[in-house]
């Protein structure tokens, strides 16, 4: 909430909160950053949109290079408690 947040203001944020379905069920369905604002509080307000884009710029190597930083023990355990990582 911001600082300027009235009493109601948090109420009403509450109650959206309180029935609200998980995002990943949201986003499933098809709806769209604005649909879903615009559904949870009907007075909404976009000031600004933008792209949002995710690049990684992971490579074995680098991949290779993190986990020699780690204690061998360490990824063992990693390996183990996971249950679904792989040694290649």
């Amino acid at each position: 909430m911001m600082p300027d947040a009235t009493e109601s203001d948090i109420l009403a944020a509450e109650h959206v909160i309180k029935y609200l379905k998980p995002m990943s069920t949201i986003i499933h369905e098809g709806q769209k950053a604005i649909e879903i604002a615009k559904s949870l509080f009907g007075d909404v307000e976009i000031l600004e949109t933008k792209t949002i884009e995710y690049e990684c710029n992971c490579s074995k190597e680098r991949t290779k290079n993190a986990l020699r930083l780690i204690d061998a023990i360490d990824l063992n355990d990693m390996i183990h408690e996971d249950e679904q990582a792989e040694i290649i």
